[in-house]
């Protein structure tokens, strides 16, 4: 296989400078090229393994039209699974290895897929919840990418999410109809809230990738800065309370509006056991 010859850092960021977004690994410098395997690992994880946990809950779809509904949506997860996937293999990963031969504990994904979701009721509430956190996540990432084929990539996968948001939050409301639906998403609502928030990673201080992180943002926040003249807001990675703040209101809008009682959360920036904890005076 031939080596390819890596850019420096001066030079990484000289092309974003003048506003040209980096088109293969020719363009990338060696910490540049391990930060984009680093996030597109875990983005093609999260898609695959979202498949079978989402079919072991629709197998109890309540009719043949749901039942098609929640397929198009693990088919569309692992449509995204595979442009992750793809973009690595052109970064020089075997991805054939990655994908089969890996050992189930090194593929990176949310913990909340280590929770079966067994019910229908879950597999409504993980497309309006989980789904919400990957659709805010991945937004963010098609935003501020200076990664050209992830960025296009990401126009149809945004699309798609948006389906599974609209199907998941318009299924809580047809649930929501009547007392027994009212009782059963609460009960989900009450476990997989806080699986939710949990896709957002570490607080800031407790982050595994700190100089290779800022290094990344930097080169990520530059193209539209220097576009608009303004100061880089390094929200997606680093921002931890800001991203916690976004995605716990807009899950409580959701939920409000069914008249369902969401977790209270605050931030835990300073301990390593737990990301988030119940407000004092809460269960």
């Amino acid at each position: 296989m031939t080596t390819t010859a890596l850019q420096s850092e001066e030079a990484l960021l000289g092309r974003i400078r003048k506003q040209q977004l980096i088109e293969s690994i020719d363009h990338m410098s060696p910490i540049y090229l391990e930060g984009m395997k680093r996030i597109l690992t875990v983005s093609a994880d999260t898609e695959l393994i979202s498949a079978p946990a989402y079919y072991h809950a629709a197998v109890h779809a309540p009719s043949l039209n749901a039942f098609g509904s929640a397929i198009s949506i693990i088919q569309d997860e692992l449509g995204h699974a595979h442009i992750a996937y793809r973009l690595l293999r052109d970064l020089g990963v075997d991805t054939d290895k990655l994908i089969f031969e890996r050992e189930p504990l090194n593929f990176k994904y949310p913990y909340a897929f280590d929770i079966p979701l067994d019910s229908w009721v879950e597999l409504i509430v993980a497309n309006a919840f989980y789904d919400r956190a990957g659709y805010t996540l991945l937004g963010d990432v098609y935003q501020s990418t200076t990664f050209g084929p992830w960025k296009r990539a990401l126009v149809k996968v945004d699309k798609e999410e948006t389906f599974h948001l609209r199907h998941g939050e318009q299924g809580m409301r047809k649930l929501n109809q009547d007392s027994a639906g009212h009782e059963s998403l609460q009960k989900a609502v009450d476990w997989m809230f806080l699986l939710t928030v949990e896709w957002f990673g570490l607080p800031d201080d407790l982050k595994k990738h700190g100089d290779s992180l800022n290094m990344a943002l930097k080169v990520i926040a530059t193209t539209n800065c220097a576009r608009y003249g303004c100061q880089p807001r390094y929200h997606c990675a680093t921002s931890y309370n800001s991203m916690f703040r976004l995605i716990t209101t807009k899950l409580r809008k959701n939920m409000w509006s069914i008249v369902l009682s969401p977790p209270i959360l605050t931030p835990k920036p300073s301990t390593g056991c737990s990301r988030m904890a119940l407000a004092p005076g809460t269960t």
